[in-house]
């Protein structure tokens, strides 16, 4: 009986974790890529690659490490002034505001 009630409990509080996991790596790279085009002087609707943010591109690494995870997925950097997204779970890629907002309620329902 324990378990009935046990399992499902760690299952949600993992997803939690995950889901601040993931918004805090989708803030640390907005974060990254404001500074980067702060000291390049790069403007609105310019191209970012990871490259840039990450200092493999010849620039000084602006986030270090990289973030990865906490599910499979990938996290995008794509347009200056548009906010990084990650594309783990069930519901595609999604900004940090968008992952709070879709899944902070019940995060295993997005796929965490």
């Amino acid at each position: 009986m324990l378990a009935t009630i046990g399992v499902p409990e760690y299952r949600r509080q993992l997803a939690q974790r995950y889901l601040r996991l993931i918004v805090a790596n989708l803030k640390r790279i907005d974060a990254a890529e404001d500074a980067w085009s702060g000291e390049v002087s790069q403007s609105t609707g310019s191209y970012v690659c990871r490259s840039n943010l990450d200092g493999t591109g010849g620039t000084a690494p602006y986030i270090d490490p990289r973030p990865a995870g906490p599910v499979p997925g990938t996290y995008g950097i794509k347009v200056m002034g548009m906010p990084a997204t990650f594309d783990g779970g069930t519901n595609g890629a999604m900004n940090a505001g968008q992952w709070l907002k879709g899944c902070g309620a019940d995060p295993v329902s997005c796929g965490l």
